[in-house]
């Protein structure tokens, strides 16, 4: 990813997943799905960081399920591993307006 470049918020459903900085420093910010209501998810955050190379963060129905990707550095990679259709039950994933009210 190129600096300033995101990852958008999001969060997923019957999944978990875990991200290695490979090269640079990305912002990680990661919420907690308190609840979801109809087309909403009520939201609250639990960690907002800088990570450089060899910083990690993972999200799963657990924990910490909807996170969001910024690049601070003029280059930066990652390294993903994704599980999908945990407990049998289809992956989905919800795209997130933080600023949205």
């Amino acid at each position: 990813m190129k600096k300033d470049r995101a990852i958008i918020p999001h969060g997923h459903s019957n999944m978990a997943s875990a991200h290695l900085v490979l090269n640079g420093e990305m912002r990680l910010i990661h919420y907690e799905k308190i609840r979801q209501e109809k087309e909403n998810l009520i939201i609250k955050p639990t960690i907002d960081k800088i990570d450089k190379i060899g910083g990690s963060s993972s999200i799963s129905a657990e924990k910490d399920n909807i996170h969001w990707f910024v690049a601070n550095t003029e280059i930066a990679f990652m390294f993903d591993v994704i599980m999908l259709d945990l407990n049998n039950a289809p992956y989905d994933i919800h795209n997130l307006n933080i600023y949205e009210k």
